[in-house]
């Protein structure tokens, strides 16, 4: 061998030996929170094929200024009538211009600033000078080509929170966030101001990648540069299922933020708050009812827990889906099986033949968007019988009823029973949340045996645990072993739970979980150890509850705008004796919706326990004026009232339109007994106290007041 080719040899075994330390040597991971926005136009250098399917896409068109060229509706000088109120859209040079309603109740003009998505419908932003940003309720449907009120039926008078210049159509609170990149809020708590900024007004890359630099510092740097960086500086990981259903979640959920601000890459439950199976939100057997969006009924599905991604579906930047009809379905179950008529029972090419019609059956929000359920369950009439939940024949055939649907169910399966899958037992958790929300005596009994079942999905199991409320310290939910549970919904859910546990139970419970690896775990623990007087935490566990505390609080200024979030910080202040803190965060509540009667009633129980009644009943008093019809505020009134030498009268009047509203409150009939005996009407007496023994038959102080009434 030459001494050149030796010279080359030895120098090629060198690197060699280079590049293999190189290889095993700890390359650096950056964080989401390290990395910084670099805008779409980087992306664009080398990913032009992606940037050309983005383009146009919905996620492109999720906001833009409003311009000739991205609005939509016709400012032409088209009117709107709604519930008398004439809204009138036109131009004004290059402004685009609503004439309608404003905060005052008078008709004013409002430039639109920016347009809010393009497909089904568009709707439009107003700016105001405090920072708000305010979406009209006046949208423009795109296929129909016309003008529609998002709330037909409704009248929500200037002042209420779903007026379109109120705190429920605020976009800095509601919908910024999903309509940007590296958006920040900027909610200034002492000003009641927004700033809210972000990198680009659209879901862009970075949206769903995260912040890039990084990786175009990788992409940029040498070849030993790029060796020492994981991941390619990527700092969202959407290859793997959970990280990739995780950022999709980020804006694909309903959810609360946890922090001020997050970006795609950091663990969707270190960021938010997944809303559970809610009556309000989901029915019964776990379908869409309310705008839930997708993952949280994803989460309940055999897809899910088979590991299938959003981009096994979608085509993640067109925003396309992969295949049409039951092409794409096909693509993984066998059609020779499932795409035949003995399966899906209708005729081939028909609505009713679609996988989708069973499989997801749809909702429609805002009037004209239509939305698919995707948790992919087995339509069950059989259940839309027992226990009132829609089904997805109904859904089409509306002019036959349920039983009709069940019975043609049962006749397909040829007498054999509903399809359950052993690890989706919709039926169960169906009769479980059903007992809860129509009174069964049985429901506790079924949502423990839902909660203690390891092989249903996560937010079933969270949701059973959260309807149970108290009940959870009954025998058959071991909730110690459930805190060791792997998924982390149903970590918090014991958390919240562990409220319901005194002393060294309540304890041994949350201790652990204050050192979660995720934030709303380690938050939900600080919150109930708070609401069992953390002051007797043993030493060694007070660093790691004033972490978790710390957190607590930086999630309750992440959300400070909402009166909601005050009257939980006023509690919490309340909870550590600090009655000054407590104060300031009810009456702050009050300030941010004056309707509101929570924090009312909150503060005058306040008031009240640090001797201001008098002031304490004017706050009651408010409180019935804002809701006449809510039966707890003219109880606490009476109340009140009733330690108020010469009040008696009124307390008593109060507290007979409070039972109306209340008749099963043992407390308050025992309290309606003592105020008619005290204004002479034994006959009225007895008959309350015979209601309050009926409805607590063990309470002592019922018993000695029918005794001394007797007497």
């Amino acid at each position: 061998m030459t001494r050149p080719r030796r010279i080359l040899v030895a120098l090629a075994a060198a690197a060699a030996l280079v590049v293999l330390g190189l290889w095993s040597w700890p390359r650096t991971r950056v964080t989401p929170a390290e990395a910084r926005y670099v805008g779409r136009a980087s992306c664009a250098r080398c990913h032009a094929a992606q940037a050309a399917g983005f383009a146009g896409s919905d996620h492109d068109r999720a906001m833009d200024a409003a311009s000739e060229a991205t609005v939509l509706g016709r400012f032409d000088g088209s009117t709107l009538e709604h519930h008398g109120i004439v809204s009138t859209m036109f131009r004004d040079g290059d402004r685009f211009v609503v004439r309608t309603q404003g905060r005052d109740g008078k008709l004013a003009d409002f430039t639109v600033s920016h347009v809010f998505g393009a497909d089904p419908l568009q709707q439009y932003l107003v700016d105001f000078e405090d920072g708000r940003r305010q979406c009209l309720p006046i949208a423009w449907d795109v296929a129909e080509q016309r003008w529609f009120h998002l709330y037909p039926d409704d009248a929500f008078p200037p002042g209420d929170s779903l007026h379109w210049t109120g705190r429920d159509q605020n976009w800095n609170w509601m919908c910024a966030e999903c309509h940007g990149t590296g958006v920040v809020r900027g909610y200034d708590e002492a000003h009641d101001r927004y700033a809210t900024t972000a990198a680009e007004w659209d879901v862009s890359c970075e949206a769903c990648h995260g912040p890039g630099s990084a990786h175009v510092d990788w992409a940029e740097g040498s070849a030993l540069a790029r060796l020492l960086v994981a991941d390619r500086g990527l700092v969202a990981d959407l290859a793997r299922q959970g990280p990739q259903l995780e950022v999709c979640a980020r804006c694909h959920s309903r959810r609360g933020p946890l922090t001020a601000s997050s970006h795609a890459g950091e663990g969707f439950h270190d960021s938010y708050r997944l809303a559970l199976l809610d009556t309000g939100l989901y029915e019964a057997d776990g379908t869409i009812r309310d705008e839930v969006f997708e993952y949280g009924s994803f989460l309940q599905s055999r897809m899910h827990r088979e590991g299938v991604r959003c981009t096994d579906c979608h085509d993640p930047h067109a925003g396309t889906l992969l295949a049409s009809g039951n092409a794409l379905c096909v693509r993984c179950h066998d059609a020779t099986r499932y795409d035949l008529p003995a399966h899906h029972h209708h005729t081939p090419g028909s609505a009713g033949a679609a996988c989708v019609a069973c499989h997801m059956p749809q909702r429609t929000y805002m009037r004209v968007d239509e939305r698919r359920d995707h948790s992919f369950r087995v339509p069950r009439p059989d259940l839309g019988v027992a226990h009132g939940t829609r089904n997805a024949c109904n859904d089409c055939h509306r002019d036959r009823g349920v039983d009709w649907a069940a019975a043609a169910t049962a006749a397909w399966r040829g007498g054999r029973p509903p399809y359950e899958s052993p690890f989706t037992r919709q039926g169960t958790w169906t009769a479980a949340f059903a007992a809860r929300a129509h009174g069964g005596g049985d429901a506790a009994a079924r949502l423990r045996a839902v909660a203690a079942d390891r092989e249903q999905p996560g937010i079933i199991r969270a949701s059973a645990l959260e309807q149970l409320g108290g009940d959870v310290v009954h025998d058959g939910v071991a909730l110690a072993d459930l805190a060791l549970d792997p998924d982390p919904l149903v970590r918090a859910a014991v958390a919240r739970a562990g409220r319901a546990l005194d002393g060294e139970a309540r304890l041994a419970l949350l201790a652990p979980l204050l050192d979660d690896a995720v934030r709303v775990v380690r938050i939900d623990a600080a919150r109930s150890l708070v609401a069992g007087r953390e002051h007797a935490l043993p030493e060694a566990l007070r660093e790691s509850f004033e972490r978790a505390f710390a957190e607590l609080e930086a999630s309750l200024a992440a959300s400070a705008e909402r009166p909601e979030t005050m009257v939980t910080r006023g509690a919490i202040r309340e909870e550590r004796g600090d009655h000054a803190g407590a104060e300031a965060a009810y009456r702050r509540a009050i300030a941010l919706d004056p309707a509101s009667v929570p924090p009312r009633l909150d503060l005058a129980v306040l008031l009240d326990a640090t001797g201001r009644g008098a002031e304490a009943v004017e706050h009651l008093r408010a409180a019935v004026v804002a809701a006449p019809a809510f039966a707890p505020a003219r109880y606490n009134l009476a109340l009140a009232l009733a330690a108020i030498d010469g009040q008696e009268g009124e307390a008593l009047a109060q507290l007979e339109i409070a039972a109306e509203g209340m008749p099963d409150h043992a407390r308050l009939f025992y309290n309606l007994g003592l105020l008619r005996q005290r204004a002479g009407d034994a006959t009225g007496a007895r008959a309350a106290l015979l209601r309050a023994r009926e409805l607590a038959p063990e309470d002592p102080d019922v018993t000695a007041a029918l005794a001394a009434l007797g007497r």
